[in-house]
């Protein structure tokens, strides 16, 4: 006794394509309710909503960055680095620097003229060695520049994406609860009409 053939399966086409049409057929059924297209409107809309706020998210993050690297740019264009030895530390019994200890610094500038000032210097520094110093354009000692332009950026781009997310996503999930409220009532309505005469053909 042969064994009967198995069913051929569908293709990927004729799944994808089954799919479309059974979509289309319900886009265009009699059944189909007012709020059943509204949703799909709705859903379009989400989604539209959701790629602008990336956008929006986008540029308000590259506009912080660009901010940001700005200010650092300005900032270390007004200092300048010199190399500057340590003379004492703030215990003078001790040959090397602790941690957060204001130490005295030497340097000399392009002019030839010789500098003295109180300055924070990496923890274990010897006494009598030569640390890197930034200098402001008074002769003061400065922090040294730091570009936080990228954090900055990445976060507000980030918090931006979020606010406009959650308000896409909120508005969304809102005007969805209505149109089920909206079914909800048309259905009690359309029951109450109908079901006097179903209980009475049972």
């Amino acid at each position: 006794m042969t064994k009967p053939a198995a069913a051929p399966s569908p293709g990927r086409g004729q799944a994808h394509f089954s799919r479309f049409r059974a979509a289309r057929a319900r886009r265009h059924s009699v059944l189909r309710r007012r709020t059943d297209q509204q949703r799909d409107w709705l859903r379009v809309l989400v989604v539209l909503g959701l790629i602008v706020a990336l956008a929006v998210s986008a540029l308000v993050g590259l506009a912080s960055y660009q901010r940001g690297h700005s200010a650092f740019l300005r900032e270390a264009a007004s200092l300048h680095k010199v190399q500057a030895t340590v003379l004492k530390g703030a215990d003078p019994s001790r040959s090397v620097v602790s941690l957060g200890d204001t130490v005295q610094v030497r340097w000399t500038d392009v002019g030839g003229t010789t500098h003295q000032a109180s300055a924070v210097v990496p923890s274990a520094t010897p006494v009598g060695s030569r640390v890197a110093l930034w200098i402001d354009a008074a002769g003061h000692v400065s922090r040294a520049p730091t570009d936080g332009s990228s954090g900055s950026g990445v976060a507000t781009g980030g918090l931006t994406l979020i606010v406009f997310g959650v308000t896409v996503a909120a508005g969304g999930a809102l005007i969805r609860g209505r149109l089920d409220d909206t079914d909800q009532r048309n259905w009690e309505q359309e029951w109450q009409r109908v079901e006097p005469a179903w209980s009475h053909r049972r």
